[in-house]
């Protein structure tokens, strides 16, 4: 790990770069690099709010009608 390295680059165009931001890292691997690319999404804290409650109401109505936890639901799954 003492070549990771942050990259300077962006690829988000100016006008979105109030909704979004990205990072980009490289590091000496081997031959060559391996390059992580990492997308950021910035949202309002209410859509946030919504995102986790849409994800989690039917998940709960499912462990409702099954009778099983999330746990297992969530190991069944993989």
């Amino acid at each position: 790990m003492k070549t990771l390295k942050l990259e300077s680059s962006s690829f988000i165009d100016d006008d979105l770069r109030e909704s979004y931001s990205d990072v980009l890292w490289s590091v000496k691997y081997l031959i060559g690099y391996l390059i992580s690319y990492l997308l950021d999404r910035r949202m309002e804290t209410l859509d946030i709010a919504k995102r986790m409650l849409q994800s989690r109401v039917p998940l709960a109505g499912i462990i409702h009608f099954t009778g099983r936890s999330e746990d297992e639901l969530v190991a069944t799954s993989q």
